[in-house]
C-alpha cells in the first residue's frame, strides 16, 4: 500500500481483549482530524462494524468519499447500515482468499 502512496495505520488487537476500544478511538480520531485538516479526499476503512456508521457519516460531511472494505462470512459482523452509509462498499473476501491461495501455492512450489 505504501508503494501506491498510502500511509496505512495498522493496529494490533490485545490478546486479552476480544475488541480493543482504544483501536476504535485512535482510528476515529485520525480519520476525523485528517478529514477536518483536508489531508485526504478519499478514505478506505476496512471494517464491517456498525459502530463506524457515525464516523463515516461525519467524514462524508467534510466532503470526503469513504470506501468501506469488508470480509463476508458468518460472525464477522458486517453491518447493513455501514454498507448503506458508505460511498462504496466492497467485499474483499474473494480477492483476499484468491491472493492468499496463490501465495500458498507459490510457497509450496518453491519448497517442493
Amino acid at each position: 500500500m505504501r508503494a501506491l502512496g498510502f500511509d496505512p495505520q495498522v493496529f494490533k488487537k490485545s490478546s486479552n481483549s476480544p475488541k480493543s476500544k482504544g483501536v476504535d478511538i485512535a482510528l476515529t480520531k485520525d480519520m476525523l482530524s485528517h478529514a477536518f485538516q483536508d489531508h485526504y479526499t478519499d478514505a478506505l476503512l476496512i471494517a464491517g462494524d456498525g459502530d463506524y456508521v457515525p464516523l463515516v457519516t461525519k467524514v462524508k460531511r467534510f466532503g470526503k468519499r469513504v470506501y468501506v472494505g469488508f470480509f463476508a462470512g458468518a460472525g464477522l459482523g458486517r453491518s447493513e447500515e455501514l454498507r448503506l452509509v458508505a460511498d462504496v462498499f466492497v467485499d474483499l473476501t474473494g480477492p483476499f482468499v484468491n491472493a492468499w491461495e496463490e501465495r500458498i501455492k507459490a510457497s509450496e512450489n518453491k519448497a517442493g
